[in-house]
């Protein structure tokens, strides 16, 4: 629902127009006094004129359930109480910004009390699925005025610690004569600190450090490879993190705000956090071999080290655990050029498959195999094809198939990807792939099926 349309009402009274320009409903967004907002607030032509702001002896106040503080994620109930000793009717609108951003920095989510709603920056209704990135400042207001000089709502807090906090009010205390004139408009502020928070201990389960599950889950890691890693305390409970917008040009970040992993006490690319589980690449060492140490940090604590043996390689392949059919565990084999994908495989629910024949070429997706050629370091997009330094063979059954490519996928990070043909004559069936590399198989059973 718009708002522009409550600019003017056009009245007849005894057959003499009038105009009746009070937002008794509420008014458009930007008339709090913030910075981006009008200056004079409501006190302005199209508005309630005639008294300056904050001139008419009486005051808008602030409250917060918090103090002056604010916990990241809390729910914190804000009250405004509008002081004038003429008003009979009170109206509001408060806007949260940050400190950073005055103009144009929504922090957090309001939630409106009876008769009050949520505008965003444009002029509509927040959805429920919040204000658009382009229009994200919230404005709370009342939708019909109040005989009673105190609002009450939430407010929401950013889900993280993003520094100081400003919300801002203006109030209308109204002499409710049916005119813009002799209503008194009153704005004010309040700063919110960021409360001091000790975070938990994070802590490391025992045994909790894997190679990603999809691709074998072993307990072994190589510079590169993907690690999985399980506990408590990485993040607030129902909190998730991704490196979504945290990239510098290819680089994958190390932190996901306060959380970061060393390993070896190289920090590590780092994916994805919610607080039993943490994603990982491995980092660049000194490419020495032997345990590391493993140590999850959040703010100013951290885990005990988790020791994890380094090898040059250690290899996966994938192989969901949704893709384990009667017993058997099968490849995640895709047929290139399928979008969406389609896997070499019996059905499976919600996945789009076939049988592969013979002469058909698959793509099969690792992590772990190592160094390649020209040098791609992890936490780095691999913007172009590469050679493993290691080369692998692959065989269905006893037949080997010829690699066409093995490098890692273009445009991905720490992926391996391997294009195999299959061999000429199998005969339909269930077959055993076996890969080597550098003479020395793979720790991992998985099978193909071969169709007519």
């Amino acid at each position: 629902m718009t708002r522009t349309a409550r600019t003017a009402v056009v009245l007849s009274a005894a057959g003499l127009p009038a105009i009746l320009w009070a937002f008794s409903r509420g008014p458009d967004p930007r008339v709090t006094g913030a910075p981006g907002d009008s200056p004079l607030a409501c006190a302005s032509a199209g508005c309630h004129v005639g008294t300056p702001v904050n001139g008419g002896g009486g005051n808008v106040a602030l409250s917060f359930s918090s103090g002056a503080t604010y916990t990241p994620g809390a729910t914190i109930r804000v009250t405004v109480t509008i002081t004038d000793s003429q008003a009979r009717n009170y109206g509001f609108q408060a806007s949260a910004r940050l400190a950073s951003d005055l103009r144009n920095g929504q922090a957090g989510d309001f939630r409106p009390g009876q008769s009050q709603i949520v505008l965003c920056d444009n002029g509509n209704t927040k959805p429920q699925a919040g204000c658009p990135a382009n229009f994200a400042v919230q404005f709370i207001e009342h939708t019909a005025p109040s005989s009673t000089n105190r609002f009450e709502f939430d407010w929401v807090a950013p889900a993280t610690n993003v520094g100081d906090v400003v919300m801002f009010v203006a109030a209308n205390a109204a002499n409710s004569d049916g005119n813009s004139t002799g209503d008194r408009i009153y704005t004010t502020n309040t700063r919110l600190t960021p409360a001091a928070v000790t975070n938990p201990r994070p802590a490391i389960n025992s045994g909790g450090v894997v190679t990603a599950l999809a691709y074998g889950g072993g307990a072994r890691m190589a510079p590169g490879t993907w690690l999985e890693i399980y506990g408590s305390n990485f993040l607030n409970e129902g909190e998730t993190r991704t490196w979504d917008n945290a990239f510098q040009g290819d680089n994958a970040p190390t932190a996901l705000g306060d959380l970061s992993v060393t390993i070896g006490g190289t920090p590590a690319p780092i994916w994805f956090a919610v607080n039993n589980q943490i994603n990982v690449q491995v980092p660049n060492t000194t490419f020495q071999t032997g345990p590391l140490p493993i140590v999850v940090r959040r703010g100013s604590q951290q885990s005990d080290a988790f020791s994890l043996n380094l090898t040059p390689t250690a290899p996966g392949l994938l192989a969901p655990s949704a893709f384990n059919l009667g017993g058997t565990q099968f490849v995640g084999a895709i047929f290139p050029n399928t979008n969406p994908p389609v896997f070499a495989i019996r059905a499976v629910p919600g996945v789009q498959t076939r049988l592969a024949r013979p002469g058909d070429t698959l793509i099969v997706y690792g992590i772990g195999f190592g160094t390649v050629t020209p040098d791609v370091a992890p936490g780095v997009i691999a913007r172009a094809a590469t050679q493993l330094t290691r080369p692998v063979t692959f065989r269905v059954g006893q037949s080997e198939a010829n690699v066409l490519y093995q490098g890692l996928a273009p445009n991905f990070i720490g992926l391996y990807q391997f294009n195999i043909t299959i061999p000429a004559g199998l005969a339909p069936g269930v077959y055993p792939l076996a890969v080597t590399q550098g003479g020395q198989p793979v720790p991992q059973t998985v099978s193909i099926e071969i169709g007519q």
